[in-house]
């Protein structure tokens, strides 16, 4: 999970909220939930991270883990909206953590095939959509792996020019036709069932995580977002396997 905080974090919080969210499940012995974070001018400090520098962390059950400080982000340690420093990570979670099946999310705002995902508030770049499908592609290929879901907990990237980008690289896409809220996806809910269901196929865990989405039920609310319940969630099959 690559999380540039931006502005979503530093005027709501909303990216140490949904970490929280992900330590009420954590990391198990048959999953490791792995985040990248950075990207947002200023930090508060909270359980640890500092959002002006790139930094890995492992979701533990109400805990984090700091696994590297790569450096300041827009120096030493990267840029977050750019293709290297997302591939990078994706690389470096794919080798680090061998899994039988890998789930890409990324969380900032969104801009549907133009627009991309970001973008980094230090260095106001952000990674173009066609950079993302570069970065998974060069992974899936050199690593001999297929992303079994790449999600974006992001506005405005499910269009069908998003999902035709990642088909070479990914079995599915999850995300959302509309604008989302800050408090974004269920990951109680999405790693829970992951959790009791280690063996589950990408048909299985989007279907459950798109249910969730679109009812909105059990989504933590958020003062002043409550309009964004009716954002439009999509799910799509980028390949037929027969599942």
């Amino acid at each position: 999970l690559s999380i540039s905080a931006t502005d979503v974090h530093r005027k709501n919080s909303q990216g140490i909220t949904n970490i929280i969210v992900l330590e009420s499940v954590g990391s198990t012995s048959t999953m490791n939930v792995i985040l990248q974070t950075g990207a947002a001018k200023e930090s508060n400090g909270a359980q640890g991270i500092d959002w002006t520098r790139n930094q890995r962390w492992k979701v533990l059950p109400g805990s984090i883990q700091l696994l590297a400080d790569l450096g300041k982000d827009g120096e030493e340690g990267g840029n977050m909206g750019t293709e290297s420093t997302f591939e990078s990570f994706v690389r470096w979670g794919v080798k680090t953590y061998p899994a039988n099946k890998y789930i890409v999310v990324l969380w900032d705002h969104g801009g549907g095939i133009n627009g991309g995902v970001g973008g980094d508030e230090i260095t106001e770049s952000a990674i173009p959509q066609s950079q993302i499908a570069y970065a998974l592609n060069n992974v899936a290929a050199s690593e001999k792996v297929t992303f079994e879901i790449t999600g974006y907990d992001a506005c405005l990237m499910a269009t069908s020019e998003v999902a035709a980008s990642l088909v070479t690289s990914s079995n599915y896409m999850v995300a959302s036709e509309d604008v989302e809220p800050g408090a974004g996806w269920n990951y109680k809910v999405f790693l829970g069932y992951l959790k009791g269901n280690p063996n589950a196929n990408g048909a299985q865990a989007e279907a459950l995580l798109k249910q969730t989405l679109q009812t909105m039920e059990m989504v933590t609310p958020v003062k002043g977002e409550e309009w964004a319940v009716t954002a439009a969630w999509a799910a799509y099959c980028l390949r037929m396997r027969g599942e």
